[in-house]
């Protein structure tokens, strides 16, 4: 079986390189916490409010200055494996685009 709820809830992201800013990482704990639902919602068999499609066009900002965020190779990697469960989950054949990083 795929990815499941707890794996969302307890993945975990490092932060960048020096001297690169990250995903803001409120926006990925929301976004993270959406993921989860979809995937609680499937399994209770209910209709999910995200959508695997949903997941490379969530916007997600890049952290300030003076806070460095998630690691955005290691959060685009994760949303990449759920974007692909959810998918499956759906019963979708569409390849999974992924997110462009930000450049920074």
């Amino acid at each position: 079986m795929g990815l499941k709820p707890d794996d969302v809830n307890h993945c975990a992201f490092s932060a960048p390189a020096v001297g690169q800013r990250g995903y803001r990482r409120d926006e990925v704990d929301a976004l993270l916490e959406r993921v989860e639902q979809a995937l609680t919602a499937h399994l209770a068999g209910r209709e999910p409010s995200l959508k695997g499609r949903d997941l490379p066009e969530f916007p997600l900002r890049r952290a300030g200055f003076f806070t460095r965020g998630y690691n955005p190779d290691e959060v685009a990697a994760f949303l990449e494996l759920c974007e692909a469960e959810l998918k499956r989950l759906e019963g979708s054949n569409e390849p999974v685009r992924g997110r462009d990083l930000p450049s920074g």
